[in-house]
């Protein structure tokens, strides 16, 4: 789905008399881009949609040209969507003649959607802003009839155009012609473009370095949409490995995932209806169009989450392993026995390894926990009719989001559309009390749990390394101490030594490599892990969401740009916080020991 925002001058500054001019170059640019889009769906390796089924029209259905682009899009079977700045009956108001109101009805019937936001008229051009913000987040393409005027009038014309430009949103200018100065001809130009290509050209260029990205972003986006549905639950070894450390119950663990589509619908289901005061045709619209791509995402994060943390953990113990048979190998008759068994252990180390590499589970599981995270902020952002919120500018170097995802999100946004919804003081109070319970209350949950186990594991790892490294300096004692006894034993003991001695120098032999080598694998388990980071990282989430709950339980009724900035503010919050975490653990790919 493309969706075309519009924005333009009013009666009179858009004279009358050249409406069907504006409505035939809107026309041409409607059916245009409709001609594009079976070559973009083809470049970006999806099925091909014909033109105005996959268009939609996002109009506020003011005079002039919102109208003139409405009316044609409706002639060309594109759908039609309409954010108001007022609820519909207080925006009836601006429009003074019987017939432009009862077009305005008429308009309004034949829309798919209706967001009507809580615009004051003491200050209208914060209103109109706001609903041409919610039009350009809903925007691919902006299409713009404006003259050469560019006095920017809050919520104006210019102001949005400014604003499109500004987030790299295309804009096309239908320039009308001022009577007795230009000819009379209405001109069709991009802006930003060179002005000697044509805009056809330039307008094909900018939505495909938009919607498709480059071939890598083409490539991770055709390998997401390969992905099939696993049920191993390769984290039942981390699991595990978790719960014996804590010291809590190992048995229990599920070995297969459960369907993840229905999982995620039945939890969602019991989720709207426990905590939701929000209209059922929002969470329709939620758990029709957005929860299965966040299932999706979610299942292949914790898979591939799975498959690594159940890697690293077996690449740990085949290094242990392998050292410990090379000393059985060194100091005993198995000496055969324990090379072999040493060769099988790197062996299956370097499989593991390579394997991992070409595979890259850790930066699947990454980009997959980014793309559900950021699915579960719409979850939130929707209701209020906003879209795909902006990451932070610092991404460790990372290109986050990666263009694939970003692109990805943008197309699972326009596929929702827009909510149908009043904003209302009431409203806005659901959607708070859904936000507090669903998103505040239970991330704090989350990451107070998570804080304490990764603490506990972190410390417990750290005493059981200790605790091996000082088993191996007792061991060191006890060889010295028999050697400066039995200095003939230096040599593994003489052949005529009794045979208890023999087995105890062996004993110490083995223990003075062994107990090293467990303390320090137990002990780069426990840096490659980073325990001790996300444990902090989780504790301040907890101290972040406490301190936002107090603030909204203090806080009086907010309006609808209130409540926008608090919910951009949290998200912001926890996306950032998965940045660090994927800056972090990006760059713990598995190697071979060295």
């Amino acid at each position: 789905m493309l969706n075309v925002g519009i924005t333009g001058h009013r009666h009179p500054r858009l004279p009358v008399e050249q409406t069907a001019q504006v409505g035939g170059a809107i026309r041409e640019i409607l059916t245009a881009v409709g001609q594009l889009l079976p070559e973009l769906a083809a470049d970006s390796g999806l099925e091909p949609v014909e033109g105005a089924a996959a268009m939609r029209l996002v109009s506020s259905l003011a005079e002039g040209a919102d109208r003139i682009a409405a009316h044609v899009a409706l002639e060309l079977g594109v759908e039609l969507q309409c954010p108001l700045p007022f609820p519909r009956a207080e925006y009836e108001r601006d429009f003074e003649t019987p017939e432009s109101r009862a077009e305005y009805r008429r308009l309004l019937a034949s829309a798919t959607a209706v967001l009507e936001l809580d615009g004051s008229r003491e200050d209208e051009g914060t209103a109109y802003l706001q609903a041409g913000q919610v039009m350009m987040e809903h925007s691919d393409l902006l299409v713009a009839v404006m003259d050469d005027d560019r006095t920017r009038k809050r919520g104006g014309t210019a102001h949005i155009v400014a604003e499109a430009l500004g987030k790299g949103i295309p804009v096309i200018r239908v320039r009308p012609y001022e009577p007795g100065v230009d000819e009379p001809c209405v001109r069709v130009e991009i802006l930003g473009a060179n002005r000697w290509r044509s805009w056809l050209e330039a307008l094909r260029e900018r939505l495909h370095k938009g919607l498709v990205g480059d071939e890598e972003s083409i490539g991770r986006r055709a390998r997401y949409f390969r992905e099939v549905e696993r049920r191993a639950n390769y984290g039942a070894l981390f699991t595990l490995f978790r719960n014996v450390v804590c010291l809590r119950k190992p048995w229990g663990i599920p070995l297969r995932l459960p369907p993840y589509l229905e999982t995620s619908r039945a939890e969602a289901t019991a989720t709207w209806r426990e905590h939701s005061r929000l209209p059922d045709a929002v969470g329709a619209r939620l758990h029709e169009t957005l929860l299965p791509h966040y299932a999706w995402a979610d299942h292949l994060a914790l898979f591939y989450m799975g498959a690594f943390r159940c890697a690293y953990l077996l690449r740990y113990f085949f290094g242990l392993v392998a050292m410990v048979f090379a000393v059985v190998g060194s100091f005993s008759a198995l000496a055969w026995q324990g090379f072999l068994l040493q060769i099988v252990s790197v062996v299956c180390l370097i499989v593991l390894v390579t394997v991992e590499k070409r595979y890259q589970w850790h930066l699947r599981a990454l980009e997959y926990r980014l793309l559900a995270e950021q699915l579960r902020a719409l979850y939130f952002f929707f209701p209020l009719g906003w879209g795909v919120e902006r990451l932070s500018r610092f991404d460790g170097g990372l290109r986050t989001p990666p263009p694939w995802i970003d692109q990805l999100l943008r197309g699972m946004v326009r596929e929702a559309g827009l909510v149908p919804a009043e904003i209302s003081p009431d409203y806005l109070k659901a959607h708070r009390h859904f936000f507090c319970k669903v998103q505040i209350e239970a991330q704090a949950a989350y990451h107070r749990t998570t804080a304490n186990w990764q603490a506990l594991v972190a410390n417990r790892l750290f005493n059981v390394a200790m605790l091996f490294f000082f088993l191996g300096v007792l061991g060191v004692v006890a060889r010295a101490i028999a050697y400066h006894h039995y200095p003939e034993y230096a040599k593994y003991a003489a052949i005529n030594s009794p045979l208890w001695q023999q087995k105890v120098c062996y004993w110490i032999k083995v223990l003075t490599v062994f107990f090293p080598t467990v303390g320090a694998a137990v002990a780069a388990v426990r840096t490659h892990g980073e325990f001790l980071r996300l444990s902090s990282r989780s504790a301040m989430m907890v101290r972040f969401f406490e301190a936002k709950k107090a603030e909204i339980d203090a806080s009086g009724e907010a309006d609808w740009e209130e409540s926008l900035r608090i919910t951009r503010e949290i998200a912001g919050e926890m996306l950032g916080e998965l940045i660090d975490w994927r800056t972090l653990i990006a760059g713990k790919g598995l190697s071979l020991p060295v």
